[in-house]
Order: structure tokens, then C-alpha cells, then sequence
């Protein structure tokens, strides 16, 4: 019984195959979308590379994230930590011309409030 089943389907498979070949079988893809569905991943990549590369740019712009992202200062001139305050005021501890300063900036401007040699790479920095 089973065989004549298989049979049967086989005969039905080979006489129908033809037609059934002709119609669109759904996600098959025609030679002539390939080409639009390359241009559409293309343009996503260059999308999400833009976005990726105006995070990494805000990143740099406000100081958050990695040591590797952020903007390196020039000159001598190192800031070893940085608190804010309130809405409008921060302390700045910076390392510049071998000397740390102690920097507040505020709404009336910038000051420096105290200053200090910086000790010597082996000496401990307590008294």
C-alpha cells in the first residue's frame, strides 16, 4: 500500500513538475533583484558606519568612553581628574610644565584655586 502511495505521488510529481517549476517559489530571488538587494545591503553598511563614526565623534567631543577615544592635550599638559560641581561649576586637578594645579571653573569664569610641584616619580606622594 505504501509503495503504491509513493508510486502514485512519484507519477504525480513528474507529470505536474513542469508547472509547478514555472510558478515564483516564495524567497527565491530572480537574477534581476540581486542587484537592487546588493545596492540596499551597500547602503545600510554606509549607513551604519556614518552612525558608528558620529558616536565614536560625540564620544571625543564630550570626554565619555575609552582613554582610546577621547582627545589627547597637547603640550605638556595632562588632566589627571576632573569633578563636577553643580550645573555650572567643575574642579580640574592638571599636570602642566611640572607643576599640578588645581583649576575651578565656574559661571564667572575660570581660576586657578591652589598649586603644587609634582612630586618625584619614586617619592610617595603623602608627607
Amino acid at each position: 500500500m505504501k509503495t503504491a502511495a509513493l508510486l502514485a505521488a512519484w507519477l504525480l510529481l513528474l507529470a505536474c513538475g513542469p508547472a509547478i517549476a514555472q510558478e515564483r517559489i516564495p524567497f527565491r530571488h530572480d537574477e534581476g533583484e540581486l542587484g537592487a538587494m546588493m545596492w540596499r545591503s551597500i547602503l545600510v553598511m554606509a549607513v551604519l558606519v556614518v552612525l558608528a563614526l558620529g558616536v565614536i565623534y560625540v564620544m571625543r567631543r564630550r570626554g565619555i568612553g575609552p582613554a582610546a577615544l577621547r582627545v589627547p592635550v597637547a603640550g605638556g599638559m595632562r588632566v589627571v581628574q576632573s569633578v563636577r560641581l553643580g550645573a555650572h561649576a567643575t574642579l580640574v586637578v592638571v599636570e602642566f610644565e611640572g607643576q599640578r594645579l588645581l583649576i575651578g571653573q565656574g559661571e564667572r569664569g575660570v581660576n586657578v584655586l591652589a598649586s603644587a610641584p609634582l612630586a618625584a616619580p619614586g617619592a610617595s606622594p603623602l608627607p
